[in-house]
């Protein structure tokens, strides 16, 4: 996939070779044999040049959530602590035009101070006791609504556990109360929905979508070049 690299705020150090983690994954995901999740990872950390965190022991601790247009991302080094946010979407391709033509990852990076990142940290540390929604009775999954894949990385371990619109579920579902708060607080504190409006009001003309929602851009000057 080709992408367009509009704005890089953070480096990352070399992952480092030779180091194994226990990877915990969902069993849905681990036998689905139609698709292979550790491959999935490696493309995408590196369509968006993010740590790959299955293997990576740069870092002491890691968190990340992602859903379809956002990947917010902690982490702990020692005592510093740093973030970011990626705002994403792909360029739209008619139905009959995709076997000639690719859709093209769009996507920024915005650094975050080291005390918000710290207060993110510690709000992810609230959900470690909680379990992937395959084992949360009573939850339900369906095919809209948006699902939150949140990762979890150590210098021993991987982890991966997702929920699937945590608003539609029932009330008394186990866990439902501390998950939805979790979500409520990330997106208000660090204004995600302000920061995907900064960055799809700098997108050049064109058809985007998120998979779910499409979004056409016209009447936006180009920037002149300097001579």
């Amino acid at each position: 996939m080709r992408k367009i690299f509009i704005i890089l705020i953070l480096s990352f150090p070399t992952i480092l070779s030779g180091q194994t983690k226990t990877i915990n994954i969902p069993e849905r995901v681990s036998n689905n044999k139609n698709w292979d999740y550790i491959q999935f990872e490696k493309q995408r950390s590196a369509d968006f040049d993010m740590r790959l965190l299955s293997s990576d022991t740069s870092f002491d601790e890691f968190y990340r959530i992602s859903n379809s247009r956002q990947i917010i991302e902690v982490w702990k080094i020692d005592t510093i602590y740093s973030g970011q946010i990626i705002n994403f979407t792909r360029t739209k391709v008619a139905y009959e035009d995709r076997e000639k033509v690719k859709s093209v990852l769009v996507y920024n990076k915005v650094g975050l101070l080291s005390d918000i990142a710290k207060n993110i940290f510690d709000k992810f540390k609230s959900l470690d006791s909680i379990p992937d929604m395959d084992k949360i009775k009573g939850w339900g999954i369906g095919f809209d609504g948006v699902t939150y894949s949140i990762e979890s990385s150590t210098k021993k371990e991987y982890s991966l556990k997702s929920y699937w619109t945590p608003t539609a579920q029932n009330d008394s579902i186990l866990y439902i109360n501390e998950i939805i708060s979790f979500v409520d607080y990330i997106y208000n504190y660090l204004n995600l929905h302000r920061h995907y409006e900064i960055f799809t009001s700098n997108l050049p003309n064109g058809s985007y979508t998120d998979g779910f929602i499409n979004m056409t851009i016209v009447g936006r000057l180009k920037a002149k070049k300097k001579k």
